[in-house]
Formats: structure tokens, sequence, C-alpha cells
């Protein structure tokens, strides 16, 4: 015959296994939405990266076509004395 009190041990015994599997499971499950969260993270990374390229680049566009439109003035009103 078992005793009570070797029942309510192997009870607690299984609970605290339970409560290790669980915490196991919601352990995995958050290690699996931080990569989930980091590839979205470096996805964002990589997109303002490419925005900031291509401000840049217009950027650089206004400055020349500035650049050009201020030269222009230049030579007219050098042709105009």
């Amino acid at each position: 015959m078992i005793s009570p009190g070797a029942s309510s041990c192997s009870a607690n015994a299984v609970e605290e296994r339970f409560n290790n599997l669980q915490n196991q499971q919601e352990t995995e499950n958050l290690k699996s939405e931080i990569r989930d969260l980091q590839e979205k993270i470096d996805t964002l990374k990589g997109t303002i990266i490419h925005i900031l390229r291509i401000m840049l680049g217009i950027q650089y566009t206004i400055t020349i076509s500035g650049t050009v439109a201020v030269k222009s003035k230049i030579i007219f009103c050098d042709g105009c004395r």
C-alpha cells in the first residue's frame, strides 16, 4: 500500500515537471518570437538604408540642378555686359 505522504510527493513532482515543461515551451515560443522580430528589424534597416540612399541621390540631383542654374545665370549675366 502507498502511504498518503508518498502520493502527495509524487503529485508535487508531477506538478513540478508540468510547470517546467510549460516554462520550457514558453521560453521556446519567446525565442522564436525574438528571432521573428529580429528578422523584421533587419528588413526595416535595409529599407531605411535604401530610402536614405534614394534621398541622398535626390539631394545630389537638386544640388547639381541648382548649381547648373546658378552657372547659367552667371554666364547669361556675363554675356549681358
